[in-house]
C-alpha cells in the first residue's frame, strides 16, 4: 500500500490524501488496528489523511470499538480534511449510506476531533435523497457552528498551526518578543501553550536562539548569492547591509534561495550606494548569476539547424534565446571586478574598483556554467531585437541603424553564428504570419 500511495504522489508531484472506510468486516489475522494502520501507512508514504467522521462513528458501532480511541491513534500533523455524512441504522450494524442527516453523536465526535486537529477544512457528503437546499444549508451553519464552539474553548495546538506561529515569529523583524507584542497577548498566551519554560529559558528566549541561528543562515546565503560585494564591504558592513535588507525586506518564500531577489534594487537605494555608486550594478550583475544557474533547461540549436531554409525564408526567420539569458545594461563596469573577485588562481587578491563607462553584457548559462561577457552597443542592438521575437530582417534594420544597411546583413549573420555557438539559441522558426 505504501509502495503504491508513494508511486501516485511521484507521478503527480504532490501529497494525496488518504480516507478511512467505513467497515463491516474484520479479519482473524490482523495485527493493528485501522488507526494504527492509517497512522504507519501516512508515515511511510508521506501522505495526508482526509479523516471521515462518520466512518469512524459507522465502523466503531460495528465493530464495538471507541471512536475517541480512533481519533486518539491518528497522527495530528497528518489531517488534511474531514467528511461528514448522514447513514443508516439497520439495528445490529450501521451502513454508510450519504442519504440522511447527519445525527447528534455524529456532530459531537466532529467537535472532538475538530478540538484534536484543529479547524481543517471539512466536506458534507449527500449522494441519495437531496433536501431541499436550506436544509443543507443548516448542515453547513452547524459545521461552521461545531468549529466556533471548538475553536472557543481551550486552543488545540497541532502542526499546521503551530509552524505558522513559529515561522512568523522566527522571521519577526526586530525579533520574537516585539513579534508578539505586535499580536498582542492572544499570540504571547499562544507561545506559552505550544513551547515549555523554566528557570534557564523562557519560551521567548529559547525561541530567539532559532530566529539568531535563522539569521546567520540568511547571512551566509546572501553572501553566497553576492560574494564580490560581501568583498568589497569588509564583514562588518556587511553584516549591517544584510540586517538593513532583511529588516525592510523579511523572507516570504520557503526556499531561501530566494533571499537576496530584492538586495539589488535595496541597495541603490542605501546610503552605502552613495559612498559606493557601483554597488547598485554589482548587485544586479550578481544576483543574474545567481538566478540564471537555477534558470529553466532548454535545448538549443547550432549552424546546422539553418541549413533546411532557403534563402529567400532568411528575412522571417525568428530566433527564441535560451530563458537562462539576460541581457544587463550597466553603468558600471562591474564585470571586470566581479570577474577578478572569483578568479581562483589569484584568490588572495584585491580585485579593481570599478570603471564608470556605460556597459552592456550578456549573461547566460553554458551547460552547468553561467557565464557573462562584454559586448560592444551593435550586439546589444541585436540581442535586444532578437529577446523581443524581432525577425531577422528585423534585426538587420536595427543594426543597420548603426553600420549602414548594406553591412547590417553580414554583421547579423556573424553575430548569429556567435550566439548559436555559445549555445544561446533555443529554436528557429518562419514567421508564422508569412
Amino acid at each position: 500500500m505504501t509502495t503504491r500511495v508513494r508511486q501516485v504522489q511521484d507521478f503527480l508531484g504532490r501529497r494525496i490524501l488518504i480516507e478511512n472506510p467505513s467497515s463491516y468486516m474484520r479479519f482473524v489475522s490482523s495485527s493493528m488496528s485501522e488507526w494504527e494502520f492509517l497512522a504507519r501507512l501516512s508515515a511511510d508514504a508521506d501522505c495526508w489523511l482526509l479523516l471521515d467522521v462518520n466512518n469512524v462513528y459507522v465502523s466503531a458501532f460495528n465493530h464495538g470499538f471507541d471512536a475517541d480511541e480512533y481519533l486518539a491513534g491518528i497522527p495530528v500533523e497528518r489531517v488534511a480534511q474531514f467528511h461528514l455524512a448522514g447513514h443508516t441504522n439497520h439495528g445490529r450494524y450501521i451502513l454508510d449510506t450519504h442519504d440522511h442527516p447527519i445525527i447528534d453523536p455524529v456532530w459531537q465526535l466532529y467537535e472532538r476531533a475538530v478540538a484534536r486537529f484543529g479547524d481543517v477544512s471539512c466536506l458534507i457528503e449527500r449522494d441519495d435523497r437531496i433536501p431541499p437546499l436550506a436544509e443543507l444549508e443548516l448542515e453547513l451553519d452547524s459545521t461552521r457552528a461545531a468549529s466556533r464552539r471548538t475553536s472557543m474553548a481551550e486552543p488545540a495546538w497541532h502542526l499546521d498551526r503551530t509552524e505558522r506561529l513559529l515561522w512568523r515569529l522566527i522571521t519577526a523583524p526586530e525579533g520574537v518578543a516585539k513579534g508578539l507584542v505586535a499580536e498582542g497577548d492572544p499570540e504571547a498566551i499562544a507561545l506559552g501553550a505550544v513551547l515549555v519554560s523554566d528557570e534557564r529559558l523562557s519560551a521567548v528566549e529559547r525561541l530567539d536562539v532559532y530566529a539568531n541561528m535563522y539569521f546567520a543562515r540568511l547571512l551566509d546565503v546572501v553572501r553566497e548569492d553576492f560574494p564580490t560585494v560581501a568583498r568589497l564591504l569588509g564583514s562588518a558592513s556587511f553584516h549591517n547591509l544584510v540586517t538593513d535588507y532583511l529588516l525592510a525586506h523579511p523572507p516570504t518564500h520557503f526556499s531561501l534561495r530566494y533571499a537576496g531577489a530584492a538586495l539589488p534594487g535595496f541597495i541603490a537605494a542605501h546610503a552605502l550606494a552613495g559612498e559606493r555608486p557601483w554597488l547598485g550594478d554589482l548587485a544586479r550583475l550578481e544576483w543574474t548569476l545567481t538566478d540564471l544557474f537555477d534558470g529553466a533547461d532548454s535545448e538549443t540549436i547550432d549552424a546546422t539547424a539553418l541549413a533546411g531554409f532557403a534563402p529567400d525564408e532568411w528575412p522571417t526567420l525568428r530566433f527564441r534565446t535560451v530563458p537562462a539569458f539576460r541581457l544587463l545594461e550597466l553603468e558600471w563596469a562591474v564585470h571586470e571586478t566581479s570577474a577578478a573577485a572569483r578568479d581562483e588562481r589569484e584568490p588572495e587578491a584585491d580585485p579593481p574598483l570599478p570603471e564608470r563607462r556605460p556597459t552592456l553584457v550578456r549573461v547566460w548559462r553554458l551547460g552547468h556554467q553561467v557565464v557573462h561577457r562584454e559586448i560592444d552597443p551593435i550586439e546589444g542592438r541585436a540581442l535586444a531585437a532578437l529577446a523581443a521575437g524581432r525577425s531577422f530582417a528585423e534585426l538587420c534594420e536595427e543594426v543597420g541603424a548603426l553600420v549602414g544597411a548594406d553591412e547590417a546583413p553580414a554583421r547579423v549573420a556573424t553575430l548569429l553564428a556567435g550566439w548559436l555557438a555559445d549555445g544561446m539559441i533555443a529554436d528557429v522558426e518562419l514567421d508564422p504570419a508569412t
